[in-house]
């Protein structure tokens, strides 16, 4: 057995007992987003060249009591050009408390289809088609919105990867606008994070401002703008992101 497998075993026998005595609820939640550019983690990976992506997403929450949930969710980037694509799936499980905020975990399989590699191959020795994350998350309460994130592999592409990413982030309201601030970067010569030395290196240094743009009493969809420097690829990033449903 994998360490994936028994990663994932432990994984679901602690949601299991967690929810041994309540009754699940599902909601389903799907949408589509536009990007003028697909930016993550202060890495370009909207293609050769980048171009807008179209983002879908389905998730099915199950929701256990009122503070324990658990996603499974699916999501996909795809640009105009078609020199690059991605779908992932993912299983969340999130923990919240009013007076303390919400603790998540998430296993993320990442897959791009642009490649033309077998969908099945899930080989951890740099010949397999799949990058298999897991990310620890911590929000803070309305009061104190901070963000905090840790995330590594457990499947690479790429032999030997060090793909541990860290990063910090706070949301501050201002008249109708929402502006997240955050700083994260990744730990190690990395294909992943696009990191060529060693040590800890800042990748993503950003602000994201965002507002509910209002058409109609029955009619309003999300914007964001962002503008974002990875200081150790010494580049910056500036795109925008609508919600189209």
């Amino acid at each position: 057995m994998t360490n994936l497998s028994k990663t994932i075993i432990v994984f679901l026998l602690f949601i299991s007992h967690s929810f041994a005595q309540e009754k699940p609820a599902l909601n389903v939640t799907f949408g589509t987003d536009l990007v003028s550019r697909y930016i993550w983690r202060g890495m370009d990976l909207g293609g050769n060249p980048s171009t807008p992506q179209f983002q879908p997403f389905v998730n099915f929450d199950f929701n256990f009591a009122c503070s324990h949930t658990l996603t499974l969710g699916a999501w996909g980037s795809y640009g105009f050009t078609g020199s690059y694509s991605e779908n992932d799936l993912s299983i969340k499980y999130t923990f919240y408390k009013e007076d303390f905020g919400t603790i998540s975990a998430s296993v993320i399989d990442f897959y791009f289809p642009f490649e033309k590699l077998d969908f099945f191959n899930y080989n951890n020795d740099g010949t397999g088609s799949h990058i298999v994350e897991m990310d620890l998350a911590y929000d803070g309460t309305p009061d104190f919105p901070i963000h905090l994130l840790v995330a590594n592999n457990l499947i690479n592409r790429v032999e030997g990867d060090k793909t541990l990413y860290a990063e910090m982030g706070y949301t501050v309201n201002i008249n109708n606008y929402s502006i997240y601030f955050v700083v994260g970067g990744a730990n190690g010569t990395s294909f992943w994070n696009q990191v060529n030395e060693k040590g800890f290196k800042l990748t993503n240094i950003g602000v994201t401002a965002s507002k509910v743009v209002k058409i109609s009493d029955t009619f309003s969809f999300p914007v964001w703008v962002s503008y974002v420097v990875n200081p150790h690829l010494k580049t910056s990033y500036v795109f925008a992101k609508v919600n189209l449903f």
